[in-house]
């Protein structure tokens, strides 16, 4: 499991679900704004069609300068974003609370667990 080394002051994670394949975690504030992150492991001769592309944006970033991610973005204001490092990473929401520039700093902080 990698987790994120940074969150924004007065935001918490929760482990929702855990299988030896996924993971997901909730990334809550005190509003109870919300952040979905998670985690797949990478099955190669998988062929996983993750977004329905019809209405969003979608653009390259790159995290800490070496790992290429998708930000996605709807005019509903849904957001996610999407990398791989081992895993599948996916950070998702749809609260006003949360921009691109706070989904890609959290990804950006991601270390591994144990």
């Amino acid at each position: 499991v990698v987790l994120p080394a940074w969150l924004p002051d007065g935001w918490t994670l929760e482990t929702n679900f855990a299988t030896d394949y996924l993971v997901t975690h909730t990334i809550l504030d005190a509003a109870r704004d919300r952040i979905m992150l998670d985690q797949h492991i990478i099955k190669p001769d998988a062929e996983t069609d993750w977004f329905d592309n019809r209405d969003l944006v979608i653009e390259s970033v790159l995290l800490n300068n070496r790992t290429e991610a998708r930000l996605f973005t709807s005019a509903g204001r849904y957001l996610a974003l999407t990398w791989t490092d081992g895993y599948v990473f996916t950070l998702k929401t749809n609260s006003d609370a949360v921009d691109a520039d706070m989904l890609i700093r959290i990804a950006e902080s991601m270390e591994h667990g144990s």
